[in-house]
Formats: structure tokens, C-alpha cells, sequence
């Protein structure tokens, strides 16, 4: 009898340590997410979460399987899109007022990406640790960024909005819902730091007004290139026409030398 409890005894500690070293959940901290590498059957689909029990055989092959533990913290980013109008020296100068046509949108951007995302991301072999993760979250928020300050820059040309303030939470989650690049990307604030976006009336102003003095001076240079070659064509003409008297009075001269003779 006291052989089988301690058989027993052994056999339950052998499941405790079976148990303890297949279970996997418990490594996974609150605020986090592990996804499960592993030699023998890849990457586990389902990512492992705080709370939820996850026992996989795969951890009791010594070196066989890794926990990847990612971070659930929105993710922010700082970015900046500036630039200016086309030919904007050239226009400034001919207004010679100070003016300015040059933009500049500061904006901080908070993301973030679901557990689901980020085991496909692992699976894809994109992502490997967090601060790969933070380099793919990083790299989302610039292409982002220039979305939403193009859509600004146009949405202000074409006097739809005047001010970022315009652009409510469902307007930049749809800019990004509607391109592919963000769909695996959960976008949840966008707050402008700094907004400075170009008169675009007197912009306009400026490219026509300049077009217009381009027109004239074109026309003065035609004027100016042409003078010389009419007052060339005139000088010929009267050569032509002094030529032509002086051989015609040459010619009556012969013709009465003929006659005194005869």
C-alpha cells in the first residue's frame, strides 16, 4: 500500500511538472500578449492573453517552442509633414509682400494593433519582438501622417475645411479604414501640434499674375528679336533699289554712246 502512494505521489508530481511546463498563460502579464513560436508546429494561431487558460504540448520539447510576449499599449508617434506650394520662390518674390507659401503639419498619432493582427504579422514573419513591432507601428503612422495632410492641404484648397479641428475621429478613422496600407492597424487619436497651411486664393492669384507677366515678357523679346531682322530686311531692299537705279542708268548710258556713234 504504501508502494502505490508513492507511486502515486511521484505520478502526481510528474503531472504537476507535465502541467506547469505546458502552461503558458501564466507568463503572459496583464497588458500583454504572447504568441507561441514553436520548431514543431509553427506559429499557434491563437494569440495567448492574460486570464485565458493556454497549456501547449510543444513546451515540454526542451527548445522547441518560445513565447513572444508584445506589449497592448497604444503605440504614439510624433510626425511632422512640411513642404511648399510648386514654384513658391518665384511666386513670393513677385508679390514681394512677405508672403509665404510653405506648409508645415505637426501631428501626434496613437495606434495600436489587436493580438489577432500581431500573430499574423508573426506568422508572416514580420514581426519578431516588440521593438520590431514598434518599428511597423512607427512606419504606419508616417504613411498615415502624410495621408492626413494631404487630404488637409486638398480639403483646404478646395475650401471643404479651414481648420484641422474639422477633421472629427470618424473622418480620420475613415481616411484610414479606406486604404489597405491601415487595416491591420487600429487607429484611435490624431491631435495637430501645429497647423500652418498656405493661402491657396492668393496662391492662385500669384501663378496667374505670373503667367501673365511670363505672356508679356515673351512678347517683348519676339518684339525685341524681330527689330533687328526687319531693319536687316529694310537695309537689304534699299541696296537692292540703289543696285537696281545704278544699273539701269549705267544701261541708258550705253544706249546713247551707241547712238552718237552710229
Amino acid at each position: 500500500m504504501r508502494r502505490f502512494f508513492a507511486n502515486l505521489f511521484i505520478l502526481i508530481i510528474f503531472a504537476g511538472v507535465v502541467f506547469f511546463i505546458g502552461w503558458i498563460q501564466f507568463s503572459v502579464k496583464p497588458g500583454t500578449c504572447g504568441v507561441l513560436v514553436s520548431k514543431t508546429s509553427g506559429v499557434l494561431k491563437t494569440p495567448v492573453l492574460p486570464g485565458q487558460f493556454a497549456w501547449r504540448w510543444e513546451k515540454l520539447l526542451p527548445t522547441n517552442a518560445n513565447l513572444i510576449i508584445f506589449s497592448m499599449d497604444s503605440y504614439k508617434s510624433n510626425q511632422e509633414y512640411s513642404g511648399a506650394l510648386p514654384s513658391n520662390e518665384i511666386y513670393e518674390k513677385l508679390l514681394d509682400n512677405n508672403v509665404d507659401f510653405s506648409y508645415n503639419i505637426k501631428m501626434s498619432i496613437v495606434l495600436s494593433m489587436s493580438p489577432e493582427e500581431i500573430v499574423k504579422h508573426v506568422a508572416a514573419n514580420e514581426i519578431k519582438s516588440q521593438e520590431e513591432l514598434n518599428t511597423f507601428l512607427e512606419n504606419k503612422a508616417m504613411i498615415l501622417a502624410k495621408e492626413i495632410a494631404e487630404y488637409l492641404l486638398n480639403s483646404a484648397k478646395d475650401k471643404v475645411i479651414t481648420h484641422p479641428k474639422a477633421l472629427d475621429g470618424d473622418t480620420l478613422k475613415l481616411l484610414a479604414s479606406r486604404n489597405k496600407d491601415f487595416s491591420d492597424i487600429v487607429l484611435q487619436s490624431v491631435e495637430f501640434d501645429n497647423v500652418k497651411i498656405p493661402d491657396f486664393e492668393m496662391y492662385e492669384n500669384a501663378k496667374e499674375l505670373y503667367e501673365t507677366y511670363k505672356k508679356d515678357l515673351q512678347d517683348v523679346i519676339k518684339e525685341k528679336l524681330a527689330a533687328p531682322v526687319v531693319q536687316h530686311i529694310q537695309i537689304q531692299q534699299e541696296q537692292l533699289l540703289q543696285q537696281t537705279v545704278q544699273e539701269n542708268i549705267e544701261s541708258t548710258s550705253e544706249i546713247g554712246a551707241t547712238d552718237e556713234q552710229q
